[in-house]
């Protein structure tokens, strides 16, 4: 429904978010009850997209819970246009490593819990801002 009423509006690319984000930034409680799969998503969304004759036409662009490989080639299996992967980037980078576990300790935090990443300061140089960090 989100998707026709998107187009409809005139949107040229349409941007699936699932709840399943990779962040941690919400709640618990909208991470488990609200929402639905991210891979769930898509199928509708498609279907919307073909419905009005703009499949390829508009954009379809899926995000968040995408853990790996295999999810973006579930994605693109099920017709998006293309995947945004924030997260699981940030790990495979070794952003998530225990050896900074020191450095996240001295923010107040765990490797693990994901928390500084979008503030910029991960202790791992590769999302911060700060010139300390970057050493």
């Amino acid at each position: 429904y989100d998707t026709a009423l998107a187009v409809k509006a005139g949107a040229d690319v349409v941007v699936v978010d699932g709840m399943q984000g990779g962040t941690a930034a919400p709640q618990e409680v909208f991470i488990e009850n609200v929402g639905q799969p991210t891979l769930a998503c898509i199928r509708p969304a498609v279907q919307a997209l073909q419905d009005l004759g703009m499949h390829r036409k508009v954009q379809l662009i899926v995000s968040g819970g995408i853990r790996n490989g295999a999810d973006v080639a579930k994605a693109l299996a099920l017709g998006v246009d293309a995947v945004s992967i924030g997260t699981a980037a940030l790990v495979a980078l070794g952003d998530n490593d225990p050896r900074w576990e020191a450095e996240y300790n001295e923010l107040g935090t765990t490797a693990g819990a994901y928390d500084d990443w979008h503030e910029g300061r991960d202790p791992a140089g590769i999302t911060t801002q700060d010139p300390e960090l970057m050493k």
